[in-house]
């Protein structure tokens, strides 16, 4: 998804470009330390994808629940 949203915001269809420039933008995911030491985690959530629509000027609102257990 974030791929196509990424094509149509950089007006682009060069895939290669497309994966370099979305690999400069990373996303930080807060995992512990026996998940990191198994290899990486690459994602894309939620919040990545909205903060790549806003820095390109295509998003209008975007609304995020943040649960905590008691």
């Amino acid at each position: 998804m974030l791929d196509v949203v990424a094509a149509a915001a950089w007006q682009s269809d060069e895939p290669a470009r497309l994966r370099a420039d979305l690999k400069a933008q990373p996303t930080v995911v807060k995992a512990n330390a026996l998940m990191r030491f198994f290899g990486p985690i690459r994602t894309a959530t939620y919040e990545s994808l909205a903060a790549f629509m806003d820095k390109n000027g295509l998003l209008e609102a975007a609304y995020t629940l943040n649960y905590q257990r008691p």
